[in-house]
């Protein structure tokens, strides 16, 4: 697992706020951080048009979600998604 820090904002506090970032596995974190995933206010994932193509290996499904999402990861979230297109 590796937690996948959203870095939005350019102050010391959200770079440092642990609601900035998830616990995501490896191969997930990496295609967070590129934009290829997302994820709603409610925990489901999005998937990119890229991602979307990806072959069965690497476990996605438009059913998967996020266990453990704390209201204070949703202005992260939102922006992550804005910043990749997700609107």
């Amino acid at each position: 697992m590796t937690v996948s820090g959203f870095f939005v904002g350019d102050t010391v506090s959200a770079k440092l706020d642990p609601f900035n970032g998830l616990l995501l596995a490896p191969h997930y974190d990496r295609l967070f951080g590129r934009g290829l995933i997302s994820f709603k206010d409610d925990g489901s994932i999005l998937l990119s048009g890229i991602a979307k193509k990806l072959p069965p290996e690497f476990g996605l499904s438009k059913s998967m979600k996020l266990r453990k999402l704390n209201p204070k990861h949703l202005p992260y979230l939102a922006a992550h998604r804005e910043m990749f297109d997700f609107a």
